[in-house]
């Protein structure tokens, strides 16, 4: 596997680049440097091929134009790839990322492959927190409609609680349940003396049958006097 540089432009136009060595450049030189679009390079590589080339005479420098010659395309394997980035650069491209692959294309497709699962997920994340806002929103509504049905329901059970409080008493002469404040029995009309019930014990009416209290002077249900 090699290491490519990706490579993005405004218009989403994208660059593999390998770094280190090149061996096209290596072995096509300023040919590599014209397809590239590297027009000086490729025009300043013809000019020092052709000074290499036929630039000296004599044995010495026939020695050393061969080792120019020699080093001119490790000149252009080494520098290759390092120019054409300088040069995209220029052009607006940006470094994106480093991808590791076995081709230039394979490299742009697996960061393309990435970069579009990194935006799907973006925006999958985006729309949780959409739905995460709504649902804190309507929490918040159901909560406070909660809270309302509660005080509603202490109100009432309140009310139920006050009105199932005991206020009455038992009247002394029929036995009958009145209101504790109740200083007069609706019932027999006797006059009561004291607000605070006794409990005595009961007797059957020789007339109806009926339990009333033993102290009882009346019946209260068939109205016999005792």
């Amino acid at each position: 596997m090699k290491s490519y540089e990706i490579y993005e432009n405004n218009s989403h136009q994208y660059q593999a680049v390998k770094e280190g060595w090149s061996w096209p450049a290596f072995f096509f030189t300023f040919f590599w440097a014209f397809y590239k679009g590297l027009w000086l390079y490729g025009i300043g590589g013809v000019l020092l091929w052709g000074l290499l080339a036929y630039g000296n005479s004599g044995l010495e420098s026939e020695i050393m134009t061969i080792v120019a010659i020699i080093s001119y395309p490790i000149l252009w394997g080494a520098l290759g790839n390092e120019s054409f980035t300088k040069n995209i650069i220029k052009k607006g491209f940006a470094l994106r990322k480093t991808i590791s692959a076995n081709s230039t294309e394979e490299a742009i497709a697996i960061y393309l492959r990435e970069h579009t699962s990194k935006l799907s997920r973006s925006h999958q994340n985006n729309d949780n927190a959409d739905f995460d806002r709504e649902d804190i929103i309507v929490g918040k509504q159901d909560l406070s409609q909660l809270m309302k049905k509660n005080n509603e329901s202490s109100n009432l059970s309140k009310n139920k609680f006050s009105s199932s409080v005991d206020d009455t008493k038992t009247c002394q002469i029929c036995g009958e349940k009145i209101k504790k404040i109740a200083i007069k029995c609706r019932y027999c009309h006797s006059d009561i003396k004291d607000n605070k019930p006794i409990r005595e014990e009961t007797k059957g009416c020789p007339y109806c049958g009926e339990d009333i209290l033993k102290s009882a002077i009346k019946c209260n249900y068939c109205e016999s006097n005792l």
